[in-house]
């Protein structure tokens, strides 16, 4: 069965907890929301000054810009993700979106069923 998702369809999200990062994301694809099984798929939009705190989680995940230029730190290292850059991060590797200087929005993308199936392990946490 073919999905077609649009932005609009899906609210925008960000975590409860302001220690995990102040940036907004929204899930589009997910076995919880859609009829589908073994992706998730989402936006991240992420304005000036926002941040995804250090993290890491079992399970790889694709990172694609999409508009503007950000930055995403990998294991103590920042790459920058100007729009059509794709970053590959394999599970358990540490990384994070650093201060944004502009806004930017990114893809990301787990193989995983549901986003909820994604064990985010924050680095401030443990």
């Amino acid at each position: 069965m073919t999905v077609v998702v649009l932005p609009g369809d899906r609210p925008l999200e960000g975590w409860e907890d302001p220690a995990r990062g102040s940036l907004k994301f929204q899930t589009l694809i997910s076995g919880d929301l859609t009829p589908t099984s073994g992706m998730v798929v989402g936006v991240g939009v992420v304005g000036i000054g926002e941040t995804l705190a250090p993290h890491s989680h079992p399970q790889d995940e694709i990172y694609v810009g999409l508009e503007g230029t950000g930055a995403l730190m990998v294991d103590g290292v920042v790459h920058p993700l100007p729009t059509g850059a794709v970053i590959f991060i394999p599970g358990g590797t540490e990384h994070a979106v650093p201060p944004a200087a502009e806004p930017f929005r990114y893809l990301y993308v787990f193989p995983t069923n549901r986003f909820s199936d994604v064990d985010y392990r924050f680095t401030g946490a443990r």
